[in-house]
């Protein structure tokens, strides 16, 4: 679930950036982000993808020669904990990615009847950072594009598409990724490493023609998508004017 009212970063290549406003979006294999993190690895992308990968340091093993100090150590046991995607689901299933920024990571004030929310400095590094990586990866000048989070869920939902948060998993949290596992939606498509968690990501996934590495959806024009200069990130502020109903 969405922590509350946000908005989703896209970071799109300049020559696509009508296209994503009209509603089209390219779905990538999951195996192509894997593919690329081999290339660039600390990047954006993940050579773990599709895979939840635990391993958790349990006890250390030794043998004690008995009425002696002497300890003579054999090594560490080790738990492992692995929910992985088969390499043939890996290749057929295609994700979309966002940036999600729920409201509560903005700098949040009222203005009279107006609540405005802008970019402080913590976020706008995250996105800045996020947009540097993407670029070097990719070759190709991007675009900041931001879109109203109701709009695009309900664009989704209309097109039957699956779509989440990411779940980032870390070796010093059992119980968050037990709770995840559990979860009715768990899928290991939804699952990185914490170490790229400051992607906060969003995803959307689709399955792909057979033979296909990617393919373009169309699922309606989005109204309330903008380009953001990245220069000027802290000139903008998100504005929500309260709304009061009276009933009799």
């Amino acid at each position: 679930m969405l922590e509350d009212y946000g908005a989703f970063i896209k970071l799109v290549e300049k020559e696509y950036v009508e296209d994503t406003l009209n509603g089209i979006l390219h779905f990538s294999s999951l195996k192509s982000f894997a593919e690329l993190e081999e290339k660039y690895t600390g990047g954006i992308a993940d050579r773990n993808e599709g895979t939840l990968n635990i391993t958790l340091p349990m006890s250390k093993a030794f043998v004690r020669v008995k009425n002696s100090n002497e300890i003579i150590p054999l090594g560490d046991i080790k738990g492992k904990l692995k929910y992985a995607l088969t390499e043939s689901q890996k290749t057929s299933i295609g994700i979309c990615c966002f940036m999600y920024l729920p409201l509560s990571k903005f700098t949040c004030k009222e203005n009279g009847e107006v609540l405005e929310a802008s970019f402080n400095n913590k976020l706008r590094e995250q996105i800045l950072k996020f947009l540097s990586e993407t670029e070097d990866e990719k070759g190709k000048s991007c675009e900041i594009m931001m879109v109203d989070s109701t709009e695009l869920i309900e664009l989704l939902t209309k097109n039957n598409l699956v779509y989440g948060l990411v779940h980032y998993y870390d070796n010093y949290n059992l119980d968050k990724a037990i709770d995840f596992i559990n979860d009715k939606t768990f899928s290991p498509a939804f699952c990185k490493d914490s170490s790229f968690s400051n992607q906060s990501e969003f995803r959307v996934i689709t399955t792909l023609p057979q033979g296909k590495s990617s393919v373009n959806l169309s699922i309606g024009h989005l109204n309330r998508g903008v380009i953001l200069d990245r220069n000027k990130l802290d000139d903008y502020v998100i504005g929500m004017k309260k709304i009061v109903e009276n009933y009799d």
